[in-house]
């Protein structure tokens, strides 16, 4: 990565916590599965200008696994290995977020 403004940053949150708590974790819902999904299906498209970013807590537990796109400021929610694919290839390649997986209550703030 260069650190040019006009990178993409993927980040993806990791975030666990305790059992006993009434927040919902990403981390505990498979959101570590993500990175390697993400960096997989970039390096199959050739794609080298998007960094993959495993992140603690970014807030929209009640969504998660949450996926926060950077600088784009796209916020999906209840992300799974599934929809990696659909992702790379539509909102990076073809440059077309994914409306299905916004988060609602983010995204019409925005």
């Amino acid at each position: 990565m260069t650190g040019l403004p006009n990178e993409r940053i993927i980040y993806i949150c990791c975030n666990e916590r305790d059992d006993e708590q009434l927040k919902p974790s990403c981390g505990k819902k498979g959101s570590k599965a993500l990175v390697e999904c993400f960096q997989t299906a970039l390096d199959e498209r050739e794609i080298h200008d998007i960094e993959v970013v495993e992140n603690k807590c970014l807030g929209a537990c009640q969504n998660g696994p949450t996926v926060f796109i950077y600088p784009d400021n796209i916020w999906y929610g209840h992300v799974t290995p599934d929809d990696v694919q659909e992702i790379v290839t539509e909102h990076f390649a073809k440059n077309r977020p994914l409306k299905r997986l916004f988060i609602q209550s983010i995204m019409n703030k925005l």
